[in-house]
């Protein structure tokens, strides 16, 4: 018998849509800055909404049921201006965290789409929110690989370094349903737990520069 974690609404995922799906996320993460590079940047202007880059770096924490090790995380951002105080981003954030007990990795990629609101505009130094929805994915060495939807919460403080670039430090939670499968050896549910809420904790920096 073998236990596995499952988000709430999770399906099964094979390791080879894993290694599909996280490359082509990231290839069109990047491929979106490249093309609003292109884009004359008169064009931009009359859009009224600037286009923003960040690459992130940082560390990730998990539930202690899971038996992972905080580990380092990296990722990046694409966001669009709304106004002063308001910026919409597409994030990507990954890390590979070790079992505690085994040592067996596990790759942890979450997917979210980000509102920012900033408290202060007037000043260098921006305090902010942030909130948002998306999904967290779970490709595991040892048991079923597993995804679910999850809700993020969370704050930080930006400082302005340049008229189009910022140096920022965030704290988020990601907020997902999970319950504890036991499986027989032939793949059959023996038993589970109630679903609960669980967290992913998120601390990272990075440098959004405006295209």
């Amino acid at each position: 018998m073998f236990r596995s974690l499952r988000p709430w609404g999770s399906f099964a995922l094979s390791s080879v849509w894993m290694r599909r799906f996280v490359p082509m996320f990231a290839f069109a993460l990047g491929a979106i800055p490249v093309a609003g590079a292109i884009v004359p940047g008169a064009a931009r202007a009359e859009s009224g909404r600037p286009l923003y880059v960040a690459p992130v770096f940082g560390a990730r924490s998990f539930e202690s049921k899971l038996d992972l090790e905080t580990e380092a995380a990296v990722g990046a951002r694409l966001g669009a201006g709304v106004n002063d105080r308001v910026t919409v981003w597409m994030d990507a954030i990954h890390s590979v965290p070790a079992r505690k007990t085994t040592g067996r990795l596990v790759y942890v990629t979450a997917l979210r789409g980000l509102a920012q609101c900033r408290l202060l505009v007037r000043s260098a130094i921006h305090p902010y929110l942030v909130a948002g929805v998306g999904g967290i994915l779970f490709n595991f060495g040892d048991t079923t690989d597993t995804a679910g939807g999850e809700v993020t919460l969370g704050g930080g403080v930006e400082y302005r370094v340049a008229p189009r670039a910022c140096l920022f430090g965030e704290f988020t939670d990601d907020f997902y349903r999970s319950r504890s499968v036991v499986y027989g050896s032939t793949g059959e549910e023996i038993s589970s737990t109630p679903r609960s809420t669980d967290t992913a904790r998120t601390f990272a920096i990075g440098l959004a520069v405006g295209l």
